[in-house]
């Protein structure tokens, strides 16, 4: 990959990133974690950003995401090479939100 290629997939993952901000809720817990992940990306750690969104979701009070945010979140992952258990925990938040 390319320095060009590389800053053009950072722009793209930046700005997925950012389509995902409105997923932190008011909570105190979730006001914490979004200024986090703000000032994670605001130094260009995507990759912390990315897992300081997973972490919240998956771990906090938040509501089950959507199928089609849990994609995405996936496709980031995908995209920045991260392993993690993160998309894992995702679905199994929603399987578990939907059948109680």
């Amino acid at each position: 990959m390319t320095e060009q290629q590389l800053h053009e997939l950072w722009a793209e993952v930046e700005s997925e990133l950012r389509t995902l901000r409105p997923l932190f809720d008011s909570s105190p817990e979730g006001v914490t974690a979004l200024e986090c992940f703000d000032e994670y990306l605001s130094h260009n750690e995507l990759g912390l950003s990315l897992e300081t969104l997973c972490d919240f979701l998956a771990d906090s009070d938040a509501p089950a995401i959507s199928s089609e945010d849990i994609a995405q979140i996936q496709c980031m992952h995908s995209k920045m090479k991260m392993e993690d258990a993160c998309v894992e925990n995702l679905r199994r938040k929603a399987t578990s939100r939907s059948v109680s």
